[in-house]
């Protein structure tokens, strides 16, 4: 009897404590000693088994990688054996709300204050004091991962995290990623895999893919010391509206690439890389809409581009795009280097070559553009000059064709175009006859007769230095 009488006497204590505010308030300095943080815990109700809490709430202090916590329908699911083994065994902790933002050390918010709640009394000495959590799951969360001067974001994720000795170990399913810099770049996670420690957080490998499909895979390493940041990441197939959302009502299409970067406080960043197209064509680029009007190839107003492909070299606010090849064969190659800036600033120096047979056809081309052979090419020898900003770019090429159709010889130009391509045996009624290089570009409907030139070579090449008109988005 004596035993039981003890056993009884024991659980009646136990439940007494447990259901009491000295509970709550251990519970709470035993959170806020493990996040290094300002907690505050809502009173709870305890079950068969298992504790439950309205809300969980914590401000991380100035060097902790916490900055701020809110949790909310927490349940923790305990194992009774545990006790007789000398610790608390909690099977789960289940969250259905969180949001979660981390950071670098040393700037983190203020705490906010507080009510202090009352001293906790010391853990009675007949009851365990340690305390082993298997899992925790946050079923809905958001998660930001604050590194100046860009937030990272993911939310909605489900979240799974084990406590495994000096380390947190995470597995994120689903989500919505983001980045503040860039508010169109959406992207879905797939499966992300990471490990937070007092080093920082390191995320062992993840998943994504974009809309409209492609993937994403990535790794990377954010310390807590101060020390860069490093990303490495490869992607395939990525429409260009989710990489480069500026751009996608000229540029359609698919692109590929690998890249490494690394960022640090401020603007300090660094970083390079390659990357690719496939199945890209440009739509509604004033130079090409010029240049169609001008030879009557319709093509060049949606341009298919069988090469499309530049490496990148990122250097803080500048990201240099060099050996740039922009191939449409049978129509045009582009190539050259390119700079943007952070603040959207553009500017860069493009070589433009023109197929043979396409040249041969123009009137006055050589002349006017100054051109000359190279690598089956005929290329202007002045450079196309990019400035401006990505959003309103200008570029000098468009006025030379200004000048030509203004003089007057645009109808002799198409007329010669049309000329061409009949002795080569294209159909110039059909809008899909093939021209040289497999593509296919029609002269529609027959043109008025051509009107004479009114002016001679050289004053279309005088007035062929007009001022850079503006022109619809460039690749980046």
């Amino acid at each position: 009897m004596l035993p039981v009488a003890l056993l009884a006497s024991g659980l009646v204590l136990l439940t007494r404590w447990l259901g009491g505010e000295d509970c709550r308030s251990l519970l709470q300095e035993k959170t806020a000693g493990v996040l290094n943080a300002e907690a505050v815990l809502a009173p709870l109700d305890w079950q068969w088994f298992g504790v439950s809490s309205p809300r969980l709430s914590a401000t991380g202090h100035g060097e902790s990688a916490l900055r701020r916590m809110e949790a909310s329908g927490l349940q923790a699911l305990l194992r009774p054996t545990s006790i007789l083994r000398g610790f608390w065994g909690v099977k789960e902790i289940t969250l259905e709300q969180l949001e979660l933002r981390i950071g670098s050390p040393g700037k983190a918010a203020k705490p906010r204050a507080v009510t202090p709640a009352p001293a906790a009394q010391a853990l009675p000495k007949w009851l365990p004091s340690l305390v082993l959590v298997d899992v925790i799951r946050g079923k809905k969360t958001d998660l930001f991962i604050d590194y100046d001067p860009v937030t990272i974001s993911l939310l909605g994720t489900a979240l799974e995290a084990r406590p495994v000795e000096a380390e947190t170990r995470f597995v994120l399913r689903g989500g919505r990623f983001g980045l503040s810099r860039y508010p169109d770049f959406d992207l879905t996670l797939g499966t992300a895999q990471a490990r937070l420690s007092e080093q920082g957080l390191s995320v062992t490998g993840a998943d994504f893919s974009g809309r409209g499909g492609g993937e994403i895979r990535a790794k990377g390493r954010f310390p807590t010391d101060g020390t860069p940041s490093t990303v490495d990441g490869t992607w395939e197939n990525i429409p260009v509206a989710v990489l480069l959302p500026h751009l996608s009502d000229q540029i359609s299409g698919k692109l590929s690439g690998s890249g490494t970067m690394s960022f640090g406080p401020g603007e300090r960043r660094s970083g390079k890389g390659t990357i690719r197209g496939d199945g890209v064509v440009l739509d509604r680029i004033p130079a090409l809409e010029k240049l169609a009007a001008l030879t009557g190839l319709e093509q060049y107003r949606h341009l298919p581009v069988q090469t499309f492909r530049a490496c990148f070299e990122i250097r803080d606010q500048v990201t240099e795009w060099r050996d740039l090849e922009l191939e449409s064969p049978g129509l045009l190659k582009l190539t050259g280097d390119v700079s943007t800036l952070l603040d959207g600033s553009l500017r860069g120096a493009l070589h433009l070559g023109i197929t043979t047979r396409i040249v041969n056809m123009i009137p006055f081309a050589r002349e006017l553009l100054g051109l000359e052979g190279r690598d089956g090419y005929i290329w202007c020898r002045e450079p196309i000059i990019l400035r401006g900003t990505l959003t309103h770019p200008t570029e000098n090429f468009s006025a030379s064709l200004a000048a030509l159709a203004a003089a007057g010889a645009e109808g002799i130009v198409r007329e010669s175009v049309r000329a061409g391509l009949e002795i080569l045996g294209i159909s110039v009624g059909s809008t899909n006859a093939p021209l040289p290089g497999g593509t296919t570009n029609p002269l529609s409907s027959p043109e008025p007769p051509p009107a004479a030139p009114s002016a001679t070579v050289k004053p279309l090449r005088e007035g062929a230095v007009a001022s850079p008109e503006p022109i619809s988005n460039s690749p980046k």
